[in-house]
């Protein structure tokens, strides 16, 4: 009734191993959806990146939202939704929230997110993202939200990586490339307790 173009919805994982669903609250984050419905990036902008996951899966999408927006994954190596997904969340008119399981996220040994992901160094996601963003003329509006987005999922990256020389390039790809040009150290009085605390880590050695 709402007539949303995106609806974030709630979600868990599934733990193909044991045979159990575990709660995943990175899927959705009730304590950040605005109390008045439908919302837009104008009403949270220095949260609309937190409100839920960065993948695409967990949310309903209108077919003339995306088809008028002309939105598809990047052809990236690693991180392929992530431009997507940000790039939906700050242009829908209308975001809607159903907190109902609607998504069961899948874990179990061998898949992509275990194996072959965390062999790869690349964050042209980020950059990808932070252009649209700029194009659009959104970026200052929610860089900070943004910015604590792109920590946790450089975060995320370091604690999947496969051996000690990819933490150590993943690392050195951060410090030198990733952090400079999203200007990381000069922001970082305004970004959340829990971002500072993740770029002081990288700056000492992780």
């Amino acid at each position: 009734s709402r007539r949303a173009d995106i609806c974030v919805c709630g979600g868990d994982e599934y733990w193909d191993l044991h045979k159990i669903y575990k709660q995943a609250d990175w899927i959705l984050n009730l304590q950040k959806i605005p109390e008045n419905q439908p919302f837009n990036v104008m009403d949270v902008p220095r949260t609309i990146f937190q409100i839920c996951g960065e993948a695409p899966w967990a949310k309903i999408y209108r077919r003339n939202f995306l088809f008028n927006h002309d939105f598809s994954f990047d052809d990236l190596p690693v991180f392929e939704d992530f431009p997507f997904a940000c790039k939906c969340i700050v242009s829908a008119y209308k975001i809607s929230c159903d907190s109902s399981v609607l998504y069961h996220h899948r874990k179990y040994p061998g898949n992509s997110s275990s194996t072959l992901w965390n062999f790869r160094v690349n964050f042209d996601a980020l950059m990808i993202t932070k252009d649209f963003l700029i194009r659009q003329e959104l970026y200052e509006i929610v860089k900070h939200s943004y910015l604590d987005k792109c920590l946790y999922a450089i975060q995320w990256r370091l604690l999947q990586a496969a051996n000690p020389e990819i933490l150590d390039k993943t690392l050195n790809e951060v410090k030198n490339k990733v952090f400079p040009e999203l200007n990381i150290e000069k922001e970082l009085e305004n970004l959340s307790p829990q971002s500072q605390i993740i770029v002081n880590s990288i700056l000492a050695d992780y």
